[in-house]
């Protein structure tokens, strides 16, 4: 499950990242007051015992696609999430550059995280974030391999590189997050008390998918700060999706993500047999 989103540097890893930009906004901001909330504690959307079975292999296929990159990448905007997908009083965010944040990980680790593109990818693209009256943001992003082979192969490798890695960088996250805010608001007492990053239950899409979590609690001062961000990616074939769910003090809404994620994947249905 490798597909890259708006604001997010190297496959699904940039839940993290997200979370600790959502932080240096939040400091910015004073945390206004929108930061009660507790630790996250379980809430039931864990499943069982770890990720979902993968296979994986060392070598992805390289064969030629069947459709340019230009026609893939006209297929794939029509995917993306747009404005008028969302509720009244949402708004799209202006661009954002991405952040390049160095992690001390182990070195197939480092690999993963610094990875841009898998074997056999075609094209990717990101639509804007949007943002939401409650703070919350959605992005969506979409990859066209060269064939479902190449597709189901990256998605294999991505889940068992999430759980060969997911430990050593959440680790390597809540260090990273907690010098730089200490570095850049010297005079806060910034501690992050509570980090996960598990497995999401969520409604099956297409012929594979998977969501994860990743939450994030901190005290910023006397003033508790939780963020949730939820990333869903699923594949029809040669094309992978995903769509990044965040916020802050409370979860997101299930079934706000279920309904953008059916808007998604009615598009996806289309742009699947447009890609074949």
């Amino acid at each position: 499950m490798p597909t890259q989103t708006h604001r997010r540097r190297g496959e699904l890893l940039t839940l993290a990242l997200l979370c600790a930009l959502l932080l240096s906004l939040a400091l910015a901001a004073g945390c206004g007051g929108k930061g009660e909330g507790q630790p996250a504690q379980g809430d039931g959307v864990t499943q069982g015992d770890g990720a979902p079975a993968a296979t994986s292999s060392a070598d992805s296929p390289q064969t030629t696609s069947n459709i340019s990159e230009e026609e893939a990448r006209e297929v794939a905007e029509r995917v993306l999430l747009q404005l008028k997908d969302f509720p009244v009083g949402w708004s799209q965010l202006p661009p954002d550059e991405d952040e390049d944040v160095q992690l001390d990980l182990p070195p197939e680790c480092q690999t993963f995280w610094e990875q841009e593109e898998w074997p056999g990818t075609l094209v990717h693209v990101d639509s804007p974030e949007f943002e939401g009256p409650d703070e919350e943001e959605v992005d969506s992003g979409v990859a066209i391999y060269v064939d479902g082979e190449a597709a189901h192969q990256a998605y294999a490798d991505g889940k068992t590189a999430i759980d060969l890695c997911r430990e050593p960088l959440r680790v390597a996250l809540v260090k990273y997050i907690e010098e730089g805010l200490r570095a850049e608001h010297p005079d806060a007492n910034i501690e992050v008390v509570a980090s996960t990053w598990d497995w999401l239950s969520f409604p099956p899409y297409g012929d594979e998918s998977a969501a994860l979590r990743w939450s994030l609690t901190m005290n910023v001062g006397a003033q508790p700060l939780v963020l949730y961000s939820d990333l869903i990616d699923w594949r029809v074939g040669r094309i992978e999706v995903s769509m990044g769910f965040d916020t802050r003090s409370e979860p997101p809404d299930l079934e706000e993500e279920q309904r953008l994620a059916q808007i998604i994947d009615e598009r996806l249905g289309k742009a699947a047999k447009d890609s074949d």
